[in-house]
């Protein structure tokens, strides 16, 4: 009976073949124009929302419309919820009621990737070092080759333990 390949096995086969046969479909203008500048770039892992700012501005607006969830509700209502998550209500409670619901501050959600990066992922890339911004590479260090394809090199964050709730909204839909 034949094999047939995995989906890692086939991607990692499409990705060889593209190598061998059509390089220039693997090529990303934007990378190469960086690279070009001298830049190195730094891949995220995927499925990691941590390191990307706008994934925690959505968190925000989906909690806050889950909490406010009615059984039967409407899109619009879900849209106009969504909209209260990320803009805020625009009304004055006590803080600490559930119903104060302030406008997300971005810059919060970029210094809270900047962290995590700094804290988790940095750490575990090789041949870098320090924080996001101020980065020393080692210049003895040499990456060892691979053929993989980027992402069926997935990192899994969701795991590592942590004091501070690591999702950028507190449990009450609150901004952080």
């Amino acid at each position: 009976m034949p094999h047939v390949g995995n989906l890692d096995e086939l991607k990692v086969s499409f990705v060889t073949y593209l190598k061998e046969n059509k390089p220039e479909a693997l090529n990303c203008i934007v990378e190469n124009k960086f690279k070009e500048e001298g830049y190195e770039i730094l891949w995220t892992p995927p499925y990691c929302p941590d390191l990307q700012p706008i994934e925690l501005y959505w968190a925000a607006g989906k909690n806050w419309a889950a909490i406010n969830y009615k059984e039967e509700q409407k899109m619009s209502e879900t849209i106009r919820l969504l909209r209260e998550g990320w803009y805020g209500t625009g009304n004055t409670y006590p803080e600490g009621d559930i119903r104060h619901k302030g406008e997300i501050d971005c810059s919060k959600l970029w210094n809270k990737s900047l962290g995590f990066a700094t804290t988790k992922f940095v750490p575990i890339c090789q041949g870098v070092s320090g924080t996001i911004g101020e980065l020393q590479v080692d210049e003895n260090y040499v990456a060892e080759p691979h053929d993989l394809p980027i992402d069926t090199l997935v990192l899994d964050f969701a795991n590592s333990s942590t004091d501070d709730n690591e999702t950028g909204v507190d449990e009450g839909g609150g901004e952080i």
